[in-house]
């Protein structure tokens, strides 16, 4: 089945902070932040189910290289990102640890 995937603005913006944020530190980490970030998106595209459900429906999935996750939902035909955040941070009211 192929999956409509939708990041959601708030989604997007946290990617851009994260990147900005990486790039800020080191040249060219955020550049590489964002490379891993679409190559975990093409694998939870190839894979919507490939992680467990954390909370509720939402799922989580690490990126390799930098300690961030990827929070989305498939909802029917659809894959919904809704976060990306730092592994390090307070657990989410919403998405879970």
């Amino acid at each position: 089945m192929i999956y409509a995937f939708v990041v959601e603005p708030d989604a997007q913006e946290d990617a851009w902070e994260a990147a900005s944020y990486l790039e800020l530190r080191s040249p060219g980490e955020g550049l590489r932040f964002l490379n891993e970030l679409e190559r975990c998106y093409r694998y939870i595209r190839d894979f919507p189910h490939g992680f467990q459900e954390r909370r509720g429906r939402f799922r989580h999935a690490m990126l390799d290289v930098f300690p961030y996750r990827v929070v989305y939902e498939v909802d029917g035909g659809t894959i919904h990102v809704y976060q990306i955040r730092h592994a390090s941070r307070e657990p989410s009211k919403r998405f879970g640890p």
